[in-house]
């Protein structure tokens, strides 16, 4: 390919009585790039990664005292359903890992018998209810107080899992 032709082809230089090729035709080719890229990174934006250390027995058999999970911090309890690991404010200050039970409109065993969770509240639990102090002692928590979803373990190499796997 001639020198030329090379510059045409990239759009460098006009064929007399051709097409023109105007600025808006170039940025609205970028603008479709940006449109994408933001449909792809924003919602991965949404979540923020973060480590915690299970502590405890409370989540025996499928989490043990020194596990290390990767949470989402960004996801909201909406998006969190029963059954999934999640990291909670605890009442008394801290933070605790515990398996989601029921969220608004659920019915939950207490200590004090059956619990109807009613709009912006939630119930936790530990697997190990022998050694676990969770909503059974505390009562419903607020929907705020939930900090993150569990996307799966990382630490120590031989129990590493991710996802569904958790459940």
């Amino acid at each position: 390919m001639r020198p030329y032709a090379i510059r045409m082809h990239l759009g460098l230089c006009r064929v007399p009585g051709g097409p023109r090729r105007t600025g808006s035709s170039r940025w609205r080719g970028r603008g479709v790039l940006a449109v994408l890229l933001a449909a792809v990174l924003l919602p991965a934006a949404a979540c923020r990664p973060s480590r915690v250390r299970v502590r405890g027995p409370s989540m025996a058999p499928a989490l043990v005292d020194g596990d290390r999970l990767l949470v989402c911090r960004g996801c909201h309890a909406s998006r969190a359903r029963p059954g999934e690991v999640v990291v909670v404010a605890r009442p008394g200050g801290g933070e605790a890992v515990k398996r989601l039970v029921g969220g608004p409109g659920d019915v939950v065993d207490a200590a004090g018998g059956p619990l109807r969770l009613v709009a912006g509240e939630i119930a936790v639990a530990g697997d190990d209810p022998a050694r676990s102090t969770d909503s059974r002692r505390w009562g419903p928590l607020p929907v705020g107080a939930l900090r993150g979803r569990a996307l799966g373990v990382y630490h120590p190499p031989e129990r590493v899992r991710w996802g569904a796997s958790l459940r």
